[in-house]
């Protein structure tokens, strides 16, 4: 069982295209908040840049769990501050011009349409990591059903029909959100 798992490797790619940047930064802090990794980081344009960061952080926590094998709570504190000034980096752009964060802007409709949804990013990627996952189990862990339902509620209420989501459930099962 050892040597399987050391073959199934996860991946993590971020695109290009400016204020994706930002969003991707959020999703860096929320994997640090929650502890994920990946074995293999990549991205095009802003993504790379983003990437760069991602990896040094996980060089970083690798040596600082090697100083502290039995104190992950330490490691991830130590890392704190590393990840919170990138974060800041990134909200101080808008202030400089550099993504258009206005209520028009890509940023500012992202932020309107994430609003109404009733969901947490911890649980968002409990279910991603969940649906990614090759050995996953027919159902979601027992914890994120209330999430998994308001998400399919929410989703229902957007597509219009029960219908179009079981079509994309069933013909995008590999990347349902691309298809969305």
């Amino acid at each position: 069982m050892a040597e399987n798992s050391k073959l199934k490797k996860r991946g993590f790619v971020m695109n290009g295209g400016g204020a994706k940047g930002l969003y991707e930064a959020g999703v860096i802090y929320a994997f640090h908040i929650t502890g994920m990794e990946f074995d293999v980081i990549t991205g095009s344009s802003i993504g790379a840049m983003n990437s760069i960061f991602y990896a040094e952080y996980l060089l970083q926590k690798k040596n600082l769990t090697a100083q502290f094998p039995q104190d992950p709570d330490r490691v991830s504190s130590e890392l704190d501050d590393l990840v919170k000034a990138y974060h800041h980096a990134w909200l101080l752009m808008p202030d400089k011009r550099l993504v258009d964060d206005s209520a028009s802007g890509p940023i500012g409709q992202l932020k309107d349409d994430l609003l109404h949804f009733n969901i947490n990013m911890p649980t968002i990627t409990e279910l991603g990591w969940w649906w990614t996952d090759p050995d996953r189990q027919a159902l979601p862990p027992i914890g994120v059903w209330p999430a998994l339902v308001r998400l399919l509620s929410e989703l229902l209420g957007r597509l219009g029909s029960p219908i179009q989501l079981l079509n994309i459930l069933r013909n995008h099962r590999d990347a349902p959100v691309k298809a969305l």
